[in-house]
């Protein structure tokens, strides 16, 4: 205490990496390894998002298939291993942490996320149906077509229910004060939408 004065204890065990059998050091390997499974599992598994992507990744989203888990990708991940290889000892909860920081555009596909019968149609083409490159490359070329015109859709939606909305504050701004308004006598846009 006189020749070094107040100083914080040092654990024995500092600088020292746990050499448990059960653990694996993630390291610059591991991550690779994960990030091409996942990459390559998305393109034969996946399909990119045929709707808008409301988050804010930039990368477009790659969809899996809903009956998939992260479980069920983790045990395909362990299955395609080779026995002797020490990824075998990588956790399920490392793995899913792992998927999200580094490949967070492949999602798993929710239940109710709406496909028309166009989209669903290419998606089983591009699923089953195409066995050489060039039909995979027309049928995903046909696809992309497809999504152009559904945001050409998409974006005469949006357009007619935000001019609805501005002619209905009108409306309601001009007519409503009125007691009566005579029926159809309103010149005006309204937008209805069926689910």
């Amino acid at each position: 205490m006189a020749t070094n004065g107040i100083i914080p204890r040092v654990h024995g065990n500092i600088k020292r990496v746990p050499q448990w059998k059960t653990k694996l050091t993630i390291d610059i390997d591991v991550a690779t390894a994960v990030k091409n499974f996942l990459e390559n599992y998305a393109e034969i598994q996946g399909l990119p998002s045929p709707g808008r992507n409301v988050n804010r990744i930039t990368q477009s989203l790659t969809l899996l298939p809903a009956e998939m888990s992260y479980k069920s990708v983790y045990r395909d991940f362990i299955a395609g291993l080779e026995n002797d290889s020490t990824l075998k000892l990588l956790k399920y909860d490392a793995f899913r942490k792992l998927w999200h920081q580094l490949t967070p555009y492949i999602q798993i596909m929710s239940p109710r996320t709406d496909l028309c019968d166009t989209c669903q149609h290419f998606r089983n083409g591009l699923q089953y149906n195409a066995r050489k490159e060039e039909e995979a490359r027309d049928l995903l070329k046909k696809y992309k077509e497809h999504l152009v015109k559904a945001k050409l859709e998409r974006n005469y939606y949006n357009k007619n229910t935000k001019l609805a909305e501005e002619q209905r504050k009108l409306v309601d701004e001009h007519f409503m004060m009125r007691s009566k308004t005579e029926y159809c006598s309103v010149d005006a846009t309204a937008h209805y939408s069926y689910d």
